[in-house]
């Protein structure tokens, strides 16, 4: 069960937040997390689906889906990646183009690939990020299109 468990914290990143957005730090906090969602997706999959944000892995202040207060520091050099991810043309952008999709991730990949997390955590949503990535990457470049949605001022939200 925790290899399946692993793969599939894999496979949406890494950590999400509590119900209460507090930050999640350990692999225990994330496996209780995704022990909601089990449950939940199994009593009534269409609730999943307005709820699905709270789902998505978080780390640090920048890493994940979930609004981050204006000023805030990275924890550690993996969230610093997120933050100049999050601050790049291709992801701060009202309308960026595929170009600057691919290039903002490309440098994530190779900042999170020549850094290290602060805890296991992070390392297992660095090592996360970095598949996840290089496979949206891939799949945008062969396809010529990009997987995210432009928004008008996305660095406000954060």
């Amino acid at each position: 069960m925790m290899t399946a468990r692993v793969f599939i914290l894999s496979a949406f990143l890494a950590l999400s937040a509590s119900a209460a957005h507090a930050q999640v730090t350990t692999l225990e906090q994330q496996e209780a997390i995704w022990d909601q969602l089990l449950t939940a997706v199994k009593a009534d999959p269409s609730s999943l689906v307005a709820d699905i944000k709270s789902f998505v892995p978080q780390y640090g202040n920048y890493c994940g889906l979930q609004a981050t207060a204006a000023g805030a520091i990275p924890i550690d050099c993996v969230d610093g990646a997120c933050f100049q991810h999050d601050a790049s043309p291709g992801y701060s952008s009202s309308n960026p183009t595929l170009a600057q999709v691919v290039a903002a991730d490309q440098q994530f990949i190779a900042n999170l690939s020549f850094t290290q997390a602060s805890t296991p955590y992070g390392e297992l949503y660095r090592n996360a990020a970095i598949q996840l990535f290089e496979a949206k990457t891939t799949y945008e470049q062969a396809n010529s299109v990009t997987l995210i949605t432009p928004c008008a001022d996305c660095l406000n939200t954060r």
